[in-house]
Parts: structure tokens; C-alpha cells; sequence
């Protein structure tokens, strides 16, 4: 098995991100211990610690293992130069890793979008389908990007697969018509399953209410499954008052939730 060691150094919260560098090694099946050297002077090594975000087998034998760095505050790291990175299995001796570049990886973000009929009062279904619009214009020219749309009520529908070329999701958001009952956690799972097959790095970005009333599996064997899958969950809201159990689920899986004044942040999921 290769293992591809992708290290994602972000800078701390509110001083913008560097994604730094990705490394591999070769090693066989399981990672029990890391190094990590050459790392910015004011964040000694000793003072990290090191998280496995996301595992991709996509191209197994080869597995991709995405971290982050983190210092004794729990604060995202950067990197002055690459990092050296040392991979190693239960006795075995350590391998050096050869660093690659980050910004190659690709990056998945599939969009799910609430269509249930509580999604009209108010309009919060004109206020989702703009967030995704919005989000979608920032990723316009990046070429490492791609996205999917799922819609859903009492069902789960992909109305676009994962594609760099937004034009049908576009036409499809602007499609939409709210009815029905609301399956979210059914939706959830449903999308989990279908983006890791996707190759790179992966998230959810659900627009919601958050009102399940329909669903047949449940919020705890949804946050199970991401967990499982690794695949994080980030979740737009219009109600206040279902955001702290919203957010729960979301921090949960790794992600977080959101308000719509909040999506400049969502922005930066991937920075």
C-alpha cells in the first residue's frame, strides 16, 4: 500500500490560510506514527499535534490520508518551508516523505439543497439557492474544484453529478419549486455515500431548515457515517432556533454551520 501524506497547514483563524504541501512514503496498510520537522520557528515541533481530517482510497492500493497541524492552543499552523514528514508502522523504520503540492489536489463539494415545502416561508429557499450561487461564483476558474447538486423533499434527486463546469447547477437552482414532506437525514446519508467515491478531498454543503420529518435513518447514523467516511458536513441555516442542534451535527462531522450572513466564512473551507 502507498500511502500519500497529504498535510494541509492553514494559517490561524482570521490571518488567511497557505495550504503548504502534501508528501508521500510507501509504508503497508496502517500509519501508527508521524514526524514532523522544519516547521515554522515560532511553533516547535514538540508543541503539535497532528490530525487525520480525511482518508481517501480512491485509487487504493494507493490511500491518500489528508492532516492538519495544530499548536498547544489548538490554532491551524503554517509553514515557513516544507515540511519533513517521517511515516511509520508499529517497529518499522521510518520512511521520509517527498513533499508535493497541495493546490494540485482535487476538491470535492457537493451541494445539497432543501426543496421541502417549509423551505417557501419566507422564502428561505430563494435565500439557499442564492448562498450555493454565490459559493459557486467563488469557485468559478479554479480549476482543482468540483461540485455536484442533490435536491431533496420526502426523496433524494441528483440534479447534477460532480462536474468543474457549473452551468447546469446553475439551471437547475434556479428551477427549483418547494413541496413535499423533509427527508434530511435521508438526504445527508444519501449524499455521503454518493461523493466518497469521488477522488481528493470531499465535503457536504447542505442548504436547510433543518425540519426532518420524513427521514427513515437518523441523525445519529448519519454523523456515524461521516465519521466513518470522513467526509465533513457543512450545513446553511435560516432558523435561529434549530442552529445549535444544526451546529452540533455539523461539528460533529468536522464541519460547521452557518447562517447566511455567515457565508464568507463558508468560503474558505477548502483555503
Amino acid at each position: 500500500v502507498l500511502v500519500i501524506a497529504v498535510v494541509v497547514l492553514l494559517g490561524k483563524p482570521g490571518k488567511g490560510s497557505t495550504p503548504s504541501a502534501a508528501a508521500s512514503a510507501p509504508t503497508e496498510s496502517q500509519t501508527t506514527s508521524t514526524q514532523s520537522t522544519d516547521l515554522a520557528p515560532q511553533t516547535p515541533a514538540e508543541e503539535l499535534s497532528l490530525q487525520v481530517t480525511q482518508v481517501d482510497t480512491h485509487e487504493y492500493p494507493k490511500v491518500r490520508l489528508y492532516f492538519q497541524l495544530r499548536d498547544a492552543e489548538g490554532n491551524l499552523v503554517s509553514s515557513a518551508s516544507d515540511p519533513v514528514l517521517k511515516i511509520t508502522e508499529q517497529n518499522a523504520k521510518a520512511q521520509e516523505a517527498i513533499p508535493q503540492t497541495l493546490q494540485s489536489m482535487q476538491k470535492n463539494i457537493c451541494f445539497i439543497m432543501d426543496i421541502s415545502g417549509s423551505m417557501s416561508e419566507q422564502d428561505k429557499y430563494l435565500y439557499g439557492r442564492d448562498a450555493i450561487l454565490q459559493l459557486l461564483q467563488q469557485m468559478d476558474g479554479l480549476s482543482d474544484y468540483q461540485a455536484a447538486l442533490l435536491a431533496f423533499n420526502d426523496t433524494q434527486n441528483t440534479l447534477e453529478d460532480f462536474t468543474a463546469d457549473y452551468t447546469g447547477l446553475r439551471t437547475e437552482l434556479q428551477a427549483i419549486t418547494p413541496a413535499g414532506n423533509t427527508a434530511f437525514w435521508d438526504s445527508l446519508e444519501y449524499a455521503l455515500l454518493r461523493t466518497n467515491g469521488q477522488n481528493g478531498q470531499k465535503c457536504i454543503v447542505a442548504a436547510t431548515d433543518g425540519m426532518d420529518n420524513a427521514s427513515r435513518t437518523t441523525r445519529e447514523n448519519v454523523i456515524a457515517l461521516s465519521q466513518e467516511l470522513q467526509i465533513p458536513i457543512y450545513i446553511i441555516t435560516f432558523d435561529d432556533s434549530l442552529f445549535a442542534d444544526l451546529s452540533a451535527v455539523a461539528q460533529a462531522t468536522g464541519g460547521k454551520c452557518f447562517t447566511v450572513a455567515d457565508l464568507q466564512a463558508l468560503s474558505g473551507i477548502y483555503d
